[in-house]
C-alpha cells in the first residue's frame, strides 16, 4: 500500500553522515526585529513548516516563545540538503519509522474501522508523501498511559498518533511541552461533556460538572479539564475515573458508575453508536474546549527534527493537493450517513 522502501544506512551511520552534511554547508543568522521562529524557517528553509529543524538546531531556544524572537541572538541554520538515499556498504538492513498508536478510538484509529481509521489514513499519507519516503510500519498499543513512556521517551518507537498538545504558553513546564515536538495538526475537533439523556436538565452549563464523576480512558490526556483556568482535576473538583477505553467509559456511565464521560464529538458519538446508547446518552450542546491532535515525537530522538519536518511537508502537500479534504470528506461523509 505505502511501502516504498529504501536503502538506506544503519541508524548510527546516518547519523555520522547526516551530522557531517549539516556542518558543511549549516550557516548562521541574526535574529532581526519581528522574527519568529516561523518566519526564520520561512526565509531560510523554503517553508515555515521546517520550524521544528531551528529549534532542534538551536537547543537554547527550548523553553522560549517561538512567536516573540530575541533580537540580536545568533542562530544556527541547518543544512537541508540531505541525501534522500544512502547505501550502506557493509550492510544493506532497511531503516524503517517505527508508528506507535492506539485502537478502540474509531473512526481515527482502530483496527476493526475500514483502512484502520482516518487519523491512520492521513498519516500514511503524509509519509508517503514527504520528500524522503521510507518504509514504516505502525503498531497497536492500547494502553495509552504506555506511550509516552517508556516507549517514545525511551525511543523503542519513532512517531506516535494522536495526541493532543497542551497549551504551552501557559504551562511550558509540562512533559509534553518539555520532551515533544508536535507536527502541524490533523484535525481539530470540539470536545463535549456526554451524559445520560435522563440528567439533560442537570448540566446547563460545563461548570455544573464540579462535584461529579467523570471517565477518561486509562492514560489518555487530562489537561483540557484543567485549562482555561478551570482546574477542576488539579483541584480536585471532579473525581476522575479511568476506563480501559472510551467504550468502558460509556459503560460506566450508562450503568450509572460516573456521571459523565469527556470526548471529542466524533469518538464520542461513534462509542454510543457501537454500544446501542443512542438517545440514552447524549452530549451536551457547548462544547468544554477545542483539542487539534498530532503527530508528536521525543525531543531526544536523534532524527526528531527532521521527522517532523519531513512529516510536515508530506501533510502540506496533502493539503495543497486536494488529497486532505477528500480523506477527511469522506470519513465526515460516512460518519453522518450513521446517524440517518
Amino acid at each position: 500500500m505505502m511501502q516504498r522502501l529504501l536503502s538506506i544506512l544503519l541508524a548510527s551511520a546516518l547519523m555520522t553522515s547526516s551530522a557531517w552534511a549539516a556542518e558543511a554547508c549549516q550557516s548562521q543568522y541574526t535574529v532581526r526585529p519581528n522574527d519568529t521562529i516561523f518566519s526564520i524557517a520561512r526565509n531560510n528553509l523554503g517553508d515555515s513548516i521546517h520550524w521544528p529543524l531551528i529549534l532542534d538546531s538551536n537547543p537554547e531556544l527550548m523553553g522560549t516563545s517561538l512567536v516573540d524572537g530575541q533580537q540580536g541572538m545568533i542562530l544556527t541554520i541547518p543544512c537541508m540538503d540531505l541525501p534522500d538515499e544512502v547505501v550502506a556498504p557493509t550492510n544493506n538492513k532497511l531503516i524503517e519509522i517505527k508508528l506507535l498508536t492506539s485502537a478502540h478510538y474509531a473512526p481515527f484509529a482502530d483496527q476493526a474501522t475500514p483502512n484502520q481509521g482516518l487519523m491512520i489514513e492521513l498519516v500514511e499519507a503524509a509519509l508517503d508523501a514527504a520528500p524522503s519516503q521510507r518504509d514504516f510500519s505502525i503498531t497497536w498499543e492500547d494502553n495509552w498511559s504506555q506511550h509516552l513512556d517508556p516507549l517514545l521517551s525511551q525511543h523503542r518507537f519513532d512517531m506516535g498518533f494522536p495526541w493532543p498538545r497542551p497549551n504551552c504558553d501557559a504551562q511550558p513546564t509540562g512533559t509534553m511541552c518539555q520532551e515533544f515536538i508536535f507536527s502541524e495538526p490533523l484535525i481539530s475537533l470540539p470536545i463535549n461533556l456526554f451524559v445520560k439523556a435522563e440528567d439533560e436538565q442537570r448540566y446547563q452549563t460545563n461548570t455544573d460538572i464540579v462535584g461529579k464523576s467523570v471517565c477518561r480512558p486509562q492514560g489518555f490526556s487530562t489537561f483540557d479539564l484543567d485549562g482555561s483556568k478551570r482546574g477542576w482535576i488539579r483541584n480536585n473538583k471532579i473525581a476522575l475515573v479511568t476506563g480501559v477505553d472510551f467504550a468502558d467509559c460509556f459503560n460506566k456511565l450508562h450503568t450509572g458508575n460516573v456521571d459523565a464521560v469527556f470526548a471529542n464529538l466524533v469518538v464520542g458519538a461513534k462509542s454510543i453508536l457501537n454500544l446501542g446508547l443512542r438517545y440514552k446518552v447524549i452530549a451536551l450542546e457547548q462544547p468544554v474546549s477545542e483539542q487539534e491532535l498530532y503527530v508528536i515525537v521525543s525531543k531526544q530522538h536523534p532524527q526528531a527534527a527532521t521527522y517532523i519536518s519531513q512529516f510536515n511537508t508530506g501533510l502540506k502537500t496533502l493539503r495543497d493537493n486536494g488529497n486532505y479534504e477528500e480523506l477527511v470528506s469522506r470519513y465526515y461523509n460516512d460518519f453522518q450517513a450513521l446517524f440517518k
